[in-house]
């Protein structure tokens, strides 16, 4: 998600992102077929299965039904989907009237990019298998998660939490990061510290292996994935230091 007006980035930004040889992503999202199917075989469920509204109990069904009519989202696409996904849904489109859009998202510029340049994008997961990371999280933390995706998006907290997070990406806040992440891998919910050791914390060092393993072909590469996966003492930045990389930041732009 993003705002139009975060790009262009910068011109040193956009010189940085012309020199580079090929553009790495968690998955390519430009890949529309293949995340149809993925989303089909893992997200949602079959047109002749019992809706999500026949697997949750009565007060959450209710709650998710106030906040559907609040984003504008029609109930019976909703009751379609596993409850992870209903809960991403509910907060994206929430994000989307504060004005934030996919469209104008980090990986959308890049694939637009690597698409205008001949660039080619490679990934370090892929849709398919992330998509199967979130519909392999238990069922009880699947609801866990939708009941605090509603509760969130229904006191106001989703949205303070989306803008903070937005203004610490946008000027490099990495104090601001470090805590955000402190307070999940802290969290006296065992559901909230167990989705950030399932979604962020295990992930880290595999995309790591990914990195390292993109750069024995001796291409330059520009690698973009979540803000999350940079910070912490199991974060990328560490990850690839103790695989014997110098990593260097680089100054953000004015107002970047």
């Amino acid at each position: 998600m993003g705002l139009a007006s975060d790009y262009p980035p910068d011109r040193a930004t956009r010189e940085l992102i012309a020199g580079v040889d090929a553009i790495a992503l968690e998955a390519d999202i430009s890949q529309a077929s293949r995340t149809e199917a993925a989303m089909r075989a893992h997200a949602m469920y079959a047109d002749d299965a019992p809706g999500l509204d026949s697997r949750i109990d009565a007060a959450l069904k209710t709650d998710t039904l106030r906040v559907l009519e609040r984003v504008g989202f029609p109930a019976e696409s909703a009751w379609r989907m596993k409850p992870w996904m209903l809960g991403d849904t509910l907060i994206v489109l929430q994000a989307v009237q504060l004005g934030f859009s996919p469209a104008h998202s980090t990986e959308a510029y890049l694939v637009s990019v690597a698409a205008s340049s001949g660039k080619p994008v490679a990934e370090l997961e892929g849709v398919e298998a992330q998509f199967e990371l979130l519909d392999g999280q238990p069922w009880p933390e699947q609801v866990e998660a939708l009941r605090q995706a509603v509760d969130s998006i229904g006191d106001g907290e989703s949205e303070q939490e989306l803008r903070a997070l937005v203004a610490a990406w946008r000027s490099s806040d990495t104090a601001a990061m470090q805590a955000y992440l402190q307070r999940l891998r802290d969290s006296s919910d065992p559901v909230e510290r167990r989705q950030f050791e399932w979604l962020i914390s295990a992930r880290n060092a595999s995309m790591a292996d990914s990195i390292d393993r993109l750069l024995q072909d001796g291409r330059f590469y520009l690698v973009a994935v979540g803000s999350l996966h940079f910070f912490g003492p199991d974060g990328l930045v560490q990850a690839l230091k103790a695989r014997g990389y110098a990593v260097t930041p680089l100054q953000p732009g004015p107002g970047r």
